[in-house]
Parts: structure tokens; sequence; C-alpha cells
């Protein structure tokens, strides 16, 4: 029996004659795989700095909020080495392959696993703000339970993809199943946070007296609509393009992108808490509570804004 090779070596149960080598169009193969490399390495590096800057200005921040970065961190170090490695094998090794161009290579892993992993941190940490802002258990425990359960379908999923083994094989195998599943709980799971946290800070705006506290909630809330609108874009759009087009690489770049965007957005939100001197912003600000606020220094230029607002009334 003849099997459709992978990169991997690994020997999966679909005959070489199964695939439509001859339909096969290699630009929508390799095309987005070139474009997931650029940008994920793009996003890769304004997550650096991004981290770098957390690192310098919140040394004192209370650990839960260092585990959730630094693994974060950690898990797109590991994805952008995959993709690396995948894009080597696309342009390099295969090239004059057409199995292993089709093959799904290390896509399993970057795309699903660790997409799915990196979701669930955000998520959570999602979670946990959520209960800090309302006080109720109802919705962070249904996020909850959405993000554990979108990062059970991505591990199914990476095992189908690793069992199917070729791309112009995934609309007619249990990967279209599992990768729909997959989409619709993490898409569903972002528009109810993005949703929940936009009507518990609107509330919280709408019952305070304190300017200096409207003028908080008021860069809350915007901060969470633009992260949250575009983490839930880019999902639906991942989704609507492997439905549209399950035969083809063209969703690994939305699929993929995402983990990079949740892990930009949650140092976004973050690092909103430093206040530049100088700048344009001059409402007095203090932190949420839902973090810690220490007093620091950042080359001269970067504080936090209860240091501003202390030295501003004295």
């Amino acid at each position: 029996m003849l099997y459709a090779g992978r990169s991997r070596g690994l020997k999966m149960p679909y005959l070489t004659r199964d695939l439509p080598q001859d339909n096969l169009d290699l630009k929508v193969i390799t095309g987005p795989i070139l474009f997931e490399a650029f940008i994920n390495f793009w996003l890769f590096g304004i997550l650096t700095v991004q981290v770098y800057v957390y690192y310098l200005a919140f040394p004192k921040d209370n650990w839960h909020s260092k585990v959730v970065v630094y693994l974060a961190y950690a898990i797109e170090l590991g994805q952008v080495v995959l993709i690396m490695l995948d894009a080597f094998r696309v342009f390099v090794r295969a090239w004059s392959n057409p199995l292993l161009l089709d093959a799904v290579g290390y896509s399993n892993i970057d795309v699903s696993i660790m997409a799915g992993m990196t979701g669930t941190l955000s998520q959570l940490f999602y979670a946990w703000r959520i209960y800090v802002v309302s006080q109720t258990y109802t919705i962070p425990i249904i996020v909850s339970l959405l993000s554990i359960s979108q990062l059970c379908f991505s591990v199914w999923d990476a095992i189908m993809m690793n069992f199917v083994g070729h791309v112009s094989l995934f609309q007619h195998s249990k990967v279209f199943v599992t990768t729909l599943c997959w989409n619709i709980a993490t898409s569903l799971c972002d528009l109810l946070i993005t949703c929940s946290m936009l009507y518990y800070l609107w509330k919280a705006r709408k019952t305070t007296l304190a300017r200096r506290n409207s003028n908080i909630l008021t860069r809350l809330i915007r901060i969470t609509v633009e992260t949250g609108f575009i983490s839930s874009a880019v999902t639906v759009i991942g989704l609507i393009i492997f439905v549209a087009k399950p035969d083809t690489d063209l969703f690994v770049v939305a699929t993929s992108t995402i983990s990079k965007m949740y892990s930009n957005t949650l140092l976004a939100v973050l690092n909103s808490r430093i206040r530049i001197v100088g700048s344009r912003i001059k409402d007095l600000d203090i932190s949420t509570p839902s973090v810690s606020l220490p007093t620091f220094h950042l080359e001269n230029s970067l504080v936090t804004e209860q240091e501003v607002a202390r030295n501003e009334d004295e």
C-alpha cells in the first residue's frame, strides 16, 4: 500500500491516489505559508517590545499576571520557530514535490494547539477581569467553560490534522468538523468577553460620580472595544475563510495570527497603565483595581498614572 508521506516522516492512512494532484493550486498552498511567516514575525517583534516594556515597568505586578505574560511569550516563541521550520519545508525541501507541499507539516501544532493555548490564557485572564469588574460568577464561569472547550477542540483538531496529513483532504474529513467547532467556540468566547466587559464598564461609568473615575472607565471602554474587536474580527475572518476554502492553506494565515493577536492585546491592556509624561493626554487617571500598580520610572519618561497624579496634586 502506498501512503501519502508527510514532511515529518509519518505515514498516513490516505493513498496518494486520493490526493487531487492534478487540481492542486500551489499558489493557495505556498502563498499563505509565506504571508503567515511574515505576519507572525512582525507581530512577534511587536510582542517582544511589549513584553520588555512590561518587564521594566511592572516588576511588582502580582505573580498571576507575570505567569500569564511570560508563558504566553514562551508559547509564541515556540510557534515562531515551528512556523519558520514549516516555511523552510515548503520553500526549500519540498519545492518540487506537490505531496510535501500539500502536507500539514507542523501546522497541527503551531496553528491548532499553540493558538488554542494562547487563546485560553488570554480568555481566562479576561474572565478574571470580568469577575473583578462585575463581582459575579455567572459570566466568568461561562467564559471559562467556552475557553476550555476551545482548547479541547484545538487539541482534537490537531490530532485529526495529523491523522489526515494533507490540506487538500481537509474538506472531506473530520478536520472540517473539528476546525469548525474550534473556531465557533473561540468566536463565541471572544464575543462574550467583549460584550460583557463593555456592559459592566459602561454600567460602572453610569453609576460613578467622580470625574477621575469616569475618565478611567471611559479609557477602559475604549481599550476594550479596540482590543476585543480586533481579536473577535480576526477569529470570525478565519472561520469564514475556512468554511469557504477548506482545501487550501488560506485559513492558516488568520488562525495562526489570532495567537499573536491574543498576546499583543493582553500586553496592550496591561501596559495601558503606563502614562507618558508630557503627552497630549491630560486627564488624571489611575490604574484599574484588577492589577497592582507599583511606583516606578522608566527611562525618565514613563511613570505610573498614580505617580503622575501624586506629583500634580503636590
